[in-house]
């Protein structure tokens, strides 16, 4: 499942593509993307993650949008923003495990912002499923793909940029050429975040779920789904045994990565 696909391509359609991370690719990175010389983790560190130099290389979303690129106040929605920073993100444990790095129907990596004390909002990175006028189920949500936590696959590459959403509404004919009623469907462009404190979670296994195989022992898996049930409504986290997690300031500029950790 293609990491930077975005709902809503056609608002005409009478089905919409089943949407994906929009901001964030958390594919296995190039070779030397986990240095021999990384930092120990310590005590200290459980409560705010260890911040280093920047991945030598960043994925995140491509520049392409539904919506025309207009500029801010047109009459059509906002433009999307290039990319001006990149997080990279390693996860730090003693256990033997998986990390989720593809979701399907859900979200391999999560971010959130702290707006308050205690106070967090979670930051868009990618859209539910949309059915749009009607269209087959799509099956239910789990990860699409997970990696071993062995260099190189273990770095992961947030673009730092969050989704801003819009709402369309779609005339569905159902074949007749009438109207016959109308369903709301979300469209969305990527812009960089603002700096301040953040939260990112990404979902650990401590063995291979039984709907993945990995037959070439390459440390890469990946996963089937039943097609049967109905999809979530959200766009939240993959399920796993347990969450990786991290605490991290974002500054203004610059590029950093983050070690997350496995309580």
């Amino acid at each position: 499942m293609d990491a930077a696909s975005a709902a809503g391509s056609d608002a005409g359609a009478d089905a919409l593509p089943v949407a994906a991370d929009a901001a964030v690719d958390v594919s296995a990175a190039v070779s030397d993307a986990a240095p021999d010389d990384s930092p120990a983790v310590t005590d200290a560190d459980q409560d705010r993650a260890v911040v280093d130099a920047a991945p030598a290389e960043v994925w995140g979303l491509d520049a392409a949008s539904d919506l025309a690129p207009v500029a801010d106040g047109g009459g059509d929605g906002p433009v999307a923003i290039p990319s001006r920073q990149s997080v990279g993100f390693y996860v730090m444990t003693e256990r033997s495990g998986w990390v989720v790095t593809e979701g399907w129907l859900c979200a391999p990596l999560v971010i959130e912002r702290q707006v308050g004390p205690n106070q967090w909002e979670t930051v868009t990175l990618g859209l539910p499923f949309q059915c749009g006028c009607e269209c087959p189920s799509p099956g239910q949500a789990g990860p699409a793909q997970l990696g071993t936590l062995v260099t190189p696959n273990n770095l992961w590459v947030w673009d730092a940029r969050e989704l801003v959403v819009v709402e369309t509404t779609v005339s569905c004919s159902m074949g007749t050429g009438t109207p016959n009623y109308s369903v709301t469907v979300l469209t969305s462009v990527a812009r960089p975040v603002s700096a301040g404190h953040y939260r990112a979670t990404m979902t650990f296994d401590n063995t291979l779920p039984a709907a993945c195989q990995d037959p070439g022992k390459t440390g890469t898996a990946t996963c089937t789904h039943p097609m049967s049930g109905m999809p979530p409504t959200t766009y939240s986290r993959c399920d796993g045994d347990l969450p990786a997690r991290a605490e991290f300031d974002l500054p203004d500029s610059g590029d950093i990565v983050v070690y997350l950790l496995t309580a």
